[in-house]
């Protein structure tokens, strides 16, 4: 009897459960990887459930139930709430060797003659970069698409092409030329977001747990940033001195 006192009260805290949790298998990689054992810590007695999803398929299950919230670029789909996040930049990745934009960046413009490694369709990032390109009135070379991220990282640095990818994606085991995609000067880029079906009820814990994943992507975002910006950042730091041996 006293167990199940005990049970009913934790319940009643809510920080035991099941969350269930679709994100895009970059966004669980970069972003979740990391986070879950720092949330584990604190909320020990709820089981994160991942479930990989693009942007598109999220809405599904979201509707149906089978997942409590969705990492996603914003839909402006008013059946979901959001707790909006740092915007999601469209990068370009290329070897080294290639001079690539000035000053971190380069237009769309000038970038579509170039052979392209883009994501499927499914991903949000591609056709944000679609519809940038039917903005500039540029029809963009492909050389390939693939669903795996990593897959258009290890060619571009192979230097077969220029590779389109979020900067959102983890790109610091690659040895790459990291530029901003402009048009019109301005980055093309579009917000992200934790979203749920607000016509769901929303345990406790899933609540508290947005709060938390929000909290930490304002502080990690953006994952990759462009060359140039890593390397002043790099000059900034003061030297190291070698002290003399006595």
């Amino acid at each position: 009897i006293d167990a199940l006192g005990e049970r009913v009260e934790v319940l009643k805290r809510g920080d035991r459960g099941v969350l269930k949790v679709a994100a895009p298998p970059h966004t669980i990689e970069s972003v979740l990887s990391p986070f879950l054992p720092r949330y584990a810590e604190r909320f020990p007695n709820v089981h994160v459930k991942l479930s990989e999803a693009l942007g598109r398929e999220q809405t599904a299950i979201l509707e149906r139930g089978e997942v409590h919230i969705g990492i996603r670029h914003d839909q402006g789909d008013r059946r979901f709430e959001s707790r909006v996040l740092p915007p999601d930049e469209v990068l370009a990745a290329c070897a080294p060797s290639l001079e690539l934009g000035r000053a971190g960046a380069i237009d769309i413009g000038r970038l579509a003659s170039h052979p392209l490694l883009l994501l499927d369709s499914g991903y949000s990032i591609r056709r944000l970069f679609d519809a940038a390109c039917r903005l500039t009135d540029v029809e963009p070379n492909i050389l390939l698409e693939s669903r795996a991220p990593h897959t258009l990282l290890a060619l571009a640095e192979a230097g077969q092409g220029v590779a389109i990818i979020p900067s959102l994606l983890r790109t610091d085991r690659y040895k790459l030329r990291i530029v901003r995609v402009t048009h019109r000067r301005k980055p093309v880029r579009e917000r992200y977001a934790i979203q749920w079906d607000k016509r769901r009820p929303m345990p406790p814990y899933a609540e508290s747990f947005c709060e938390a994943l929000a909290e930490y992507m304002r502080e990690v975002l953006p994952i990759t940033h462009p060359t140039e910006i890593k390397m002043a950042a790099a000059r900034k730091q003061p030297p190291v001195r070698k002290s003399r041996r006595q």
